[in-house]
Formats: C-alpha cells, sequence, structure tokens
C-alpha cells in the first residue's frame, strides 16, 4: 500500500476525532463567535496563503477569473438555490451557516485529496503536503462541527456529516490515484482557484458579519480571525 494511502488515512482519523470533540464541549454566545470568528480566519488563510499561490503556479494569469467564479458560485447558490439564507433567528443563522461551510469546506477536502495524489509522485513533496492539510484540517473540522451543532442538527447527524466532510481528502486521493496520469495540472488549479473563491465568499459573507454583530467582545474576535490566519501560516513553512 502506498504511503500517501496512509497519509488520507490519518487525515481521516484525526479530521474525525476533530469532529467529535464539539459534542461534547458546549460553546455559546461570545465563545461560539469566536470560534466563528478562529473559523473565518481558517478560511482566509487557506485561501490567500495556500490555494490562490497553488492555483496560480498552475493557471497563471487566470486565476483571477476562476477566483471570481468561485465566490459567483457560491452567491448564487445561496441566495437562489438555498432560499437566500435564514431569516427564523440564531439557530437557523448557524444552520445556514454550517451548511455553507460543510459545501465549501468539502469542495476544498476535494482538491486537497487531488492535490495529496499527484505530488506524492513528486520526491520530497507528498510529505510536505500531508503535513500541510494535517495541521489545519483538525481546527477546521471543530469549527464545522461545532457550526452544525448550532444549527440545529442533532449529535448523530453532525457526527455522520463530519464523518462525511473527513472522507473527502480521502476520496480525492483515489480519484488522484486512478486517474494520476489524466488529470491537467491547468484543471487541478482551476479547481485550487474555485474553491478558493467559495471559501472567500464564506468568509466574507457568512462569517465576519454574524461575529460583528455585537459590539462586545469585537478585539478578541480579531485576536481569534489572525489566530486561525496564523494556523494556516504556520501550515505553509516549508511547503
Amino acid at each position: 500500500m502506498p504511503a500517501v494511502a496512509y497519509h488520507a488515512g490519518l487525515i481521516f482519523a484525526v479530521a474525525l476525532a476533530a469532529g467529535a470533540a464539539p459534542l461534547w464541549v458546549h460553546w455559546h454566545g461570545e465563545g461560539l463567535r469566536l470560534v466563528v470568528s478562529f473559523a473565518a480566519g481558517i478560511f482566509f488563510g487557506a485561501a490567500f496563503l495556500h490555494m490562490v499561490p497553488d492555483a496560480t503556479a498552475l493557471v497563471g494569469e487566470a486565476v483571477g477569473l476562476y477566483l471570481l467564479l468561485g465566490f459567483l458560485l457560491l452567491y448564487v447558490a445561496e441566495n437562489f438555490l438555498l432560499g437566500g439564507g435564514c431569516v427564523h433567528g440564531e439557530a437557523c443563522d448557524y444552520h445556514h451557516l454550517g451548511l455553507v461551510s460543510l459545501f465549501g469546506l468539502s469542495f476544498h477536502g476535494l482538491v486537497e485529496g487531488l492535490a495529496l495524489g499527484t505530488t506524492s509522485e513528486v520526491a520530497g513533496l507528498g510529505p510536505v503536503v500531508f503535513l500541510a492539510i494535517l495541521a489545519h484540517k483538525a481546527p477546521a473540522t471543530f469549527s464545522l462541527a461545532t457550526l452544525l451543532l448550532h444549527g440545529g442538527y442533532q449529535r448523530p447527524r453532525v457526527l455522520l456529516l463530519v464523518a462525511g466532510f473527513a472522507a473527502t481528502v480521502p476520496l480525492g486521493v483515489a480519484v488522484a490515484l486512478l486517474l494520476l496520469h489524466e488529470i491537467p495540472q491547468a484543471a487541478v488549479g482551476a479547481l485550487v482557484a474555485l474553491a478558493a473563491g467559495t471559501f472567500l465568499h464564506i468568509a466574507t459573507d457568512d462569517m465576519l458579519p454574524h461575529v460583528h454583530e455585537e459590539e462586545r467582545g469585537r478585539g478578541r474576535a480579531l485576536v481569534a480571525l489572525l489566530a486561525g490566519i496564523g494556523v494556516m501560516a504556520v501550515a505553509g513553512i516549508g511547503g
């Protein structure tokens, strides 16, 4: 069995464990807003520090177009396909936020799996990509599970959704290994940029507006946001 298969399995296990933690750790009020702000930092860091540079290396100047398309894709999905967001209070807000976060993170997870699988053949690069994915998968999954719980999803369903999200990286790896020599690098770059666009939409249009609904605690929310970005910055060292 190739090493990349073990890497994918470990990523799945870590993500599942991190996603199960919020089932026993309860967050409310300002604490929950800090989790959302931290998650927004994860999204910003992933997009600007990892995905956009990687996509630029593969598609060049076209990265801006794919980034914009990804942003608009989620905008249209939220406002025309998902009912235009929630209008029934805080639980519905988190229900909507958890749903779009699940969509964006799952898309990103598939792209990460493709990247991990395709770089497994490049000497020295596979382990670096693996460590970068592993470093941010736990906080991202923890934040996702917290949002789903506060969106009204029952614990068994949250665990099922988290398991599905955790499986996206192994799924992407499997696809990459099956089609390793048939996936054009430009196509991978386009997918990475599209995913980055969805991340920017989720962070700016869904997460941060909710964080700033109240004046109190904005300074701590900023610290949480920067901490999320910092996690992604550290994950990129050596990558």
